[in-house]
């Protein structure tokens, strides 16, 4: 997939954003990503990047975040959702 990191390899985690908190402190990191970050939660397909789209989601349970280059998946790692 070619993407503005190069050849850096993008991945998918699941997280868990069940506050404002959480939500303000996932948006201050992917802000900082070029490429589009995707939010999929059951049937949902949402702009990862957008406070508005994030709150259309069921907050209280976990979504998977697509796109996401590998050296930004570690700064996420807080907000991992329990296994």
């Amino acid at each position: 997939m070619c993407n503005r990191y190069g050849q850096e390899k993008l991945v998918s985690i699941k997280i868990l954003i069940d506050s404002y908190e959480k939500i303000n402190i996932y948006l201050n990191i992917v802000s900082l990503i070029e490429n589009d970050v995707f939010m999929v939660s059951g049937d949902s397909c949402i702009d990862g990047k957008s406070l508005m789209s994030i709150f259309r989601l069921d907050i209280l349970k976990p979504v998977v975040v697509h796109n996401i280059p590998l050296s930004f998946a570690e700064r996420l790692k807080d907000l991992a959702a329990p296994s």
